[in-house]
């Protein structure tokens, strides 16, 4: 982008939205970790299977399950544009296609002795890792 171009409104609000999206992201990432119980030893307890407080569950479930996909239905509806949702939908066709793959051939190899259990959390980020790379590709590739 040029840098002497300014913003639309729509860009900005796409922007500002974004940026907010990440930081409640982190601070529920944050809460998670420092929430979560300290008398283990791994240094990101986030990822951990430890149980947490229910305090905390329901606290990270609400943002999780309503503040989360309300974020996303405003970002969808009203600050992206039809390149943007192409991009979306590309990344989302990826991922799906990679998770419909990759799930049952852990699992497979897992049955068979060659794996570790399938876990979710480590299934969670591949799957969003995927749609995140090919959204970026298709959204600045052009």
């Amino acid at each position: 982008m040029n840098k002497n171009k300014t913003l639309s409104k729509r860009q900005r609000f796409n922007r500002n939205l974004m940026i907010a999206m990440i930081v409640i992201s982190v601070a529920f990432g944050i809460a998670l970790n420092m929430l979560g119980p300290q008398e283990t030893d791994i240094s990101f307890r986030g990822l951990s299977n430890q149980a947490i407080s229910p305090l905390t569950a329901i606290v990270l479930a609400i943002g999780w399950g309503v503040f989360l996909p309300i974020g996303a239905y405003i970002w969808y509806q009203k600050s992206i544009d039809e390149q943007e949702a192409a991009a979306y939908r590309t990344g989302a066709f990826f991922a799906a296609n990679a998770y419909i793959g990759v799930v049952p051939l852990w699992w497979i190899l897992w049955r068979g002795g060659l794996l570790p259990e399938p876990n979710g959390i480590i299934i969670f980020i591949i799957f969003n890792s995927i749609w995140l790379i090919i959204w970026l590709w298709k959204k600045y590739s052009g």
